[in-house]
């Protein structure tokens, strides 16, 4: 039996950038909300395309999520509020290797040659394309973005600012559940599982690299500063309005939680069980 969900009352529809923290918060929705309450949409393109109406389809599910941008999250869900999570680019693009590494779809032999100036391409520009709110081709879960680099930038700066309620770091998730829970109205702040743990033999990229990937990468890495600003100045502002140690309080229930968890079922089967609690 499903526990009573802390996180209502909005309808939130969840743009899941890959290798951003989406899998644990998730599986925070899930456990939160009930299997019968939330939804992944696993393959967006196909499911909804296919739907004449998927607004009315999902109407009873309190969550959404998926693989796609902003612009196909509101063709479809206009009336959800839009939540997101952003990560450093470099690391998740190190992220996404590894996981590709460890499913046996990338072979390290390759990966200087996936990430040199000459083959990495705008494709890796994901931010880019999950915030713009240009418009999405028919058939297309991700709008066509190009142009000036610089207004590219500003325009996904402008829809995290306008579109989304909230949006939050994989690096900063603790005060990431924070801002969440004040901008969709939750009752209290979530803890969660970490799901997705780096094993000990993923790959590492070098510093030479990564100065190769910073460059191809400028669009991306100047939208995430820009985006961190703007977390930055609105989580001083959530901040005041916080009783004093709340954020430390909350990160000594997920430590005494996770120890919890630990003793009654051992790490592993901890690592892969997906729960929350208010």
């Amino acid at each position: 039996m499903p526990m009573e969900s802390p996180l209502k009352p909005k309808q939130i529809c969840f743009v899941h950038i890959p290798s951003c923290g989406g899998t644990t918060f998730i599986s925070l929705l899930n456990a939160a909300y009930g299997g019968k309450n939330s939804i992944r949409i696993k393959d967006a393109r196909k499911a909804l395309e296919q739907d004449a109406d998927p607004a009315s389809t999902y109407a009873g599910k309190d969550s959404v999520a998926g693989h796609f941008g902003y612009s196909f999250a509101n063709r479809w869900f206009p009336d959800r509020a839009k939540i997101t999570l952003l990560r450093d680019p470099i690391e998740r693009l190190q992220s996404q290797m590894n996981r590709h590494l460890r499913r046996g779809r990338l072979n390290r032999k390759n990966i200087d040659k996936l990430i040199s100036p000459e083959t990495i391409g705008p494709a890796t520009h994901k931010l880019a394309f999950y915030l713009s709110d240009a418009p999405t081709p028919h058939g297309e879960k991700l709008p066509q973005v190009d142009g000036d680099p610089d207004e590219i930038v500003e325009a996904c700066v402008r829809s995290l600012k306008d579109n989304f309620v909230a949006f939050g770091f994989q690096e900063r998730f603790d005060e990431t559940m924070f801002m969440f829970a004040d901008a969709l109205g939750w009752k209290e702040v979530p803890t969660y599982d970490k799901r997705n743990y780096a094993a000990s033999k993923d790959l590492l990229l070098s510093d030479e690299q990564r100065e190769t990937l910073r460059e191809k990468l400028s669009i991306e890495m100047a939208i995430f500063e820009r985006a961190k600003a703007l977390f930055d100045e609105r989580w001083a502002a959530l901040s005041e309005r916080l009783p004093e140690g709340a954020l430390e309080a909350y990160r000594a229930r997920l430590e005494e939680r996770r120890h919890r968890l630990e003793a009654e079922e051992g790490a592993d089967r901890y690592s892969k069980a997906p729960r929350v609690s208010s």
